[in-house]
């Protein structure tokens, strides 16, 4: 007999627990969540990361800049990314545009937690221009070093100083009438810039080989030849 009360407590306590509510319900549910933040957004043709403030409880601001060398203006600019708090829905979804093309420069998103609280965002989007676009002439070519100056190596000189050292016809001064032209292509995913750079040959048609021809004759090009003969690639890393 005692067994069978001892069984029927089980069966009851059991019964008894299947019937409490939810323990993840008011989670679920959001009631506790007021949260309203921005943590991450990404525009298209933006360079770098966005500078995200919470100002105070009823508004924030977001500061970046766009590549307007990319854009023909500022009217329509596409958030591609946007990363809120848990449960947060925005008045600005991803795929749709700001508008910054005004004096300020300026255009404001709202961000509403679960339990309706909100913060009013003000984004202030910046021109940005690519500082490296352009056509830039070797006039001179300059190392810094040497053998070091305990053997009267160590200074900061012309690579044409010292013109016995290299071919007579393909020596440094073979570089002094060519010119580097950057252009830019694009912008990576983390906001960096790249494009191509093309190193012409000047009037002379000619690029310097780096032979040192002393003895032993070296090929020193790995280390002046950075930027190969005609078109390369480059890529600006702004967080560095």
């Amino acid at each position: 007999m005692k067994r069978i009360l001892y069984f029927l407590c089980v069966v009851t306590a059991l019964a008894q627990t299947s019937c409490q509510n939810d323990p993840l319900e008011d989670i679920e549910e959001g009631k506790w969540n007021n949260e309203r933040n921005v943590l991450d957004i990404k525009f298209e043709n933006q360079v770098g990361n966005a500078s995200i403030v919470r100002v105070d409880d009823l508004t924030g601001t977001i500061n970046l800049a766009i590549n307007v060398d990319a854009v023909p203006d500022l009217s329509h600019i596409v958030i591609k990314e946007m990363v809120l708090s848990y449960g947060a829905n925005s008045s600005i979804k991803e795929g749709e545009a700001l508008n910054f093309e005004n004096a300020q420069k300026s255009a404001e998103l709202t961000v509403t937690s679960p339990t309706g609280k909100s913060r009013k965002y003000t984004v202030v989007a910046s021109s940005f221009r690519e500082s490296l676009i352009g056509t830039y002439d070797i006039d001179n070519l300059i190392v810094y070093g040497g053998t070091g100056p305990e053997y009267g190596g160590g200074a900061v000189m012309a690579m044409t100083d010292k013109p016995w050292i290299w071919s007579a016809t393909l020596g440094p001064d073979k570089e002094l009438d060519n010119q580097l032209i950057f252009e830019m292509t694009g912008i990576t995913e983390d906001g960096n810039t790249y494009g191509t750079v093309t190193n012409t040959a000047g009037a002379d048609g000619a690029y310097a080989d780096f032979i040192y021809i002393g003895d032993p004759q070296t090929d020193v090009k790995k280390f002046y030849r950075q930027i190969p003969e005609g078109e390369g690639k480059w890529l600006r890393n702004y967080a560095t």
